[in-house]
């Protein structure tokens, strides 16, 4: 039985698709889509801006109008919120994230996702005009809310929040705080079952009782404004707070990939950080690609040093960048995982695909 969720269309809204052909990399217009001056069979296209429909026609099959582009979702091709990996049901499902108002496109409540911040990336056939995704991003909006914190039970002065702004932690599972900590992951993938809702710089989970202390404590939180004027985050990062586990391990921070055409020139850029083992000892993390549900797949395998910050022992950080990869399949990675030398456990994480 298929299942459609959607508001009326407006023509107030702003558009924002993009597309890519082999003359011009990326266009931008004021129209429905852009192409190459270049005829060909297919054109590369990014829509970016409101989710204004999506229909489940049950198997992983479906489609999303956003900003007025109709794109056809087919099983296998990653459908992520800033957290976790979306089913097409979930991505339909209307139920209403808490206190999260009313849709900015229509005024009607929302419904789920409808009226949030849709990407997605996909190919127009150039002959029939159907646009199929390569992948889809969805989330809310974009609200960040960047500062001090101002009260917190570590502070004596009652429940968590941010330059006075009260704050929580969003548990709907379709965008929730709350992760499988950082670097608990076996060597088959298993998470040991370990949860975090806080994060400090590093990228590794702390007691969000604990955040605000030592003073001034420095908090980013990324999610939307509820009607009942308090934060509700999905993404929570601090400069201090009290570690919830302090086993030796790494942490993924920042994963981007990008596909290109040809042989030797996909790029991945990721960075993170590590508990070291020894304080002031580096360590030698490597990378390995994964699909969404954490298969193994040989894409590229690369290492790089994490080196210790000597203002935060025992913590390190450590960058990874290469532009000259060729990705097995002609497809970015779903997950990579990183494991720290002389630690048995490691860490899976989203990649961010651009084409």
């Amino acid at each position: 039985m298929s299942q459609s969720v959607s508001q009326p269309t407006s023509a107030q809204i702003p558009r924002a698709v993009y597309g890519r052909g082999s003359i011009a990399a990326a266009l931008l217009c004021s129209g429905l889509l852009c192409a190459s001056a270049a005829a060909q069979a297919q054109t590369a296209v990014r829509a970016e801006g409101a989710l204004q429909a999506v229909t489940d026609l049950g198997g992983g099959n479906g489609s999303v109008l956003c900003n007025g582009a109709t794109i056809q979702i087919v099983p296998g091709i990653p459908i992520t919120s800033p957290t976790t990996t979306l089913t097409m049901a979930q991505l339909a499902d209307p139920t209403l994230f808490v206190n999260s108002g009313f849709n900015p496109v229509t005024g009607a409540a929302r419904a789920g996702f409808i009226g949030g911040h849709c990407v997605v990336n996909g190919v127009r056939n150039d002959v029939t005009g159907v646009i199929t995704a390569d992948s889809v991003f969805q989330e809310i909006v974009e609200d960040v809310l960047l500062g001090a914190v101002t009260n917190s039970p570590a502070l004596g002065n009652g429940a968590f929040a941010v330059l006075g702004t009260p704050a929580v932690p969003l548990t709907d599972p379709r965008m929730s705080a709350t992760k499988p900590a950082a670097g608990f992951y076996g060597p088959t993938g298993i998470h040991a079952g370990n949860t975090e809702q806080a994060r400090n710089q590093f990228g590794f989970g702390v007691d969000l009782n604990t955040v605000g202390l030592p003073a001034p404590d420095v908090v980013s939180l990324l999610g939307y404004f509820g009607n009942d004027n308090v934060f509700h985050a999905h993404t929570i990062d601090t400069t201090n707070g009290t570690l919830l586990a302090a086993d030796s391990r790494p942490s993924i921070t920042r994963s981007v990939c990008r596909n290109i055409a040809g042989a030797g020139k996909d790029s991945l850029d990721t960075r993170g950080g590590c508990i070291l083992a020894t304080p002031g000892v580096a360590q030698t993390v490597t990378m390995s690609g994964h699909t969404a549900d954490g298969t193994l797949i040989q894409v590229y395998t690369g290492t790089a040093t994490c080196a210790p910050d000597p203002a935060f022992p025992p913590f390190g950080k450590w960058v990874y960048s290469n532009s000259k990869l060729t990705y097995a399949g002609d497809a970015c990675p779903e997950q990579i995982r990183v494991t720290l030398t002389g630690a048995p456990d490691n860490r899976r994480d989203f990649i961010k695909s651009n084409r």
